[in-house]
């Protein structure tokens, strides 16, 4: 009986893998592909940003949406429909390679792959006792990684030689495939009732909306604070290193292969904050936003004509930035969920992080065209230090509501 369950966890934690996996791959072509597109299609850089911008958005609302719905539907269905809907997205835009077209599947998209983080969140909780949670999402949290260079270096190569199409083909049918293979697949009894661990359904079981307006607001403010740094420092990293650090493109797009290491480092980094402050999430949270925050003033504030010290900089502060958002989407979840609500949290987190990220393109943008890098440099410094402080303000709240759960779960 016990080598079964322990098959099961295996085949569990290998799809949930694979659909992340999958879901990044099936994003982040399209940066990839951003080149291709200006100068084989002559499309606007305007109109393209616009539409990789607008993916956010939809990926913002959806978590809110099926972070609730997949409490309340069985994983299999919405991971499978909503990895599906995103990989014919995909074949779309290459059978059809017309930029309106695009603009409407890209949007999507977005919505699409919000399906998926909350119910494999909740799927985790489901099938793995309380004591391996935490480690299983940390290890899980490494698929966005393996996308990314999926995306970066295979698509990447092969761009060297095909158009810009085969860019959203092979995604397209890789999460195809993932899809059928989630649906087929992923262990009967998803409920997690062969290994008794079904949480107990009760009332107080809720999403926060009783803490009140004051920690309800930080809760928020934090949040949206590590997206806006998050997604900056991600995507204009390689243009900091031309910009500001005076590497050449090819330097610099060498220099920038750091960013999605570190965001694997950062994880790990999570981890290890988790056990430096026993499992004190918020502190764990204002712990990385701190570091990061000097990474940040290292950049701004220490004169350096080494280009590749500021890329190493900017690999560290990303980092712990990426082990902040770990904390927050990942072990918090788990930790105030404790199975029935996992992906409700989950998304509602979620959702404000990726609200930040679709403002930072822009308020960042808009800061390094008027103001020059060092404000927005100072800019990001600021928000981590708002992020740090506004976690630490929460951290008695999140104390007390792990604690409320612990006593009504021994009922």
């Amino acid at each position: 009986m016990k080598q079964n369950i322990k098959k099961q966890e295996i085949v569990v934690f290998v799809l949930c893998y694979l659909a992340y996996a999958a879901a990044y791959l099936g994003r982040a072509n399209f940066a990839i592909a951003l080149p291709k597109m200006i100068n084989e299609a002559n499309w606007s850089r305007t109109v393209l940003g616009s539409v990789a911008g607008a993916f956010f958005w939809t990926y913002a609302v959806g978590q809110l949406v099926n972070g609730f719905l997949g409490d309340r539907i069985a994983p299999r269905i919405l991971v499978g429909i909503g990895l599906a809907v995103s990989a014919l997205c995909n074949l779309f835009i290459y059978l059809f390679p017309h930029l309106k077209a695009m603009g409407i599947l890209w949007l999507i998209n977005g919505f699409a792959l919000s399906a998926l983080w909350g119910p494999i969140i909740r799927t985790i909780s489901l099938w793995f006792k309380p004591e391996k949670q935490s480690r299983v999402a940390l290890y899980l949290s490494t698929s966005m990684v393996l996308g990314y260079f999926l995306a970066w270096g295979g698509l990447g190569s092969l761009l060297a030689y095909k158009s810009w199409r085969i860019a959203f083909l092979i995604p397209g049918l890789v999460g195809l495939s993932v899809a059928i293979l989630w649906v087929l697949f992923l262990p009967q009894g998803e409920s997690g009732t062969s290994q008794g661990v079904t949480p107990k359904k009760n009332k107080k079981l809720s999403l926060g909306l009783n803490w009140g307006i004051t920690a309800f607001a930080l809760l928020i403010i934090s949040t949206i604070a590590q997206g806006i740094v998050k997604d900056s420092v991600s995507l204009w990293g390689p243009t900091l290193l031309t910009e500001y650090a005076g590497l050449s493109v090819e330097k610099a797009a060498k220099g920038a292969l750091l960013i999605p290491l570190a965001t694997l480092l950062g994880m790990f980094l999570a981890g290890f904050s988790e056990k430096v402050t026993n499992s004190d999430d918020s502190l764990s949270f204002a712990f990385l936003m701190v570091l990061c925050g000097f990474s940040l003033a290292a950049v701004r504030f220490v004169p350096t004509s080494n280009g590749l010290i500021v890329a190493v900089l900017i690999s560290i502060a990303t980092a712990f930035i990426y082990g902040a958002n770990t904390v927050l989407t990942t072990f918090i979840p788990l930790r105030l969920g404790k199975g029935s609500r996992v992906s409700s949290i989950a998304g509602f987190l979620d959702f404000f992080s990726y609200v930040g990220s679709a403002l930072s393109g822009m308020i960042s943008g808009l800061l390094i065209e008027e103001s020059g890098w060092n404000q927005a440099l100072t800019m990001w410094l600021g928000l981590a230090v708002l992020g740090a402080i506004t976690a630490v303000g929460l951290r008695k709240r999140l104390k007390s509501e792990e604690t409320n759960l612990r006593e009504t779960q021994s009922l």
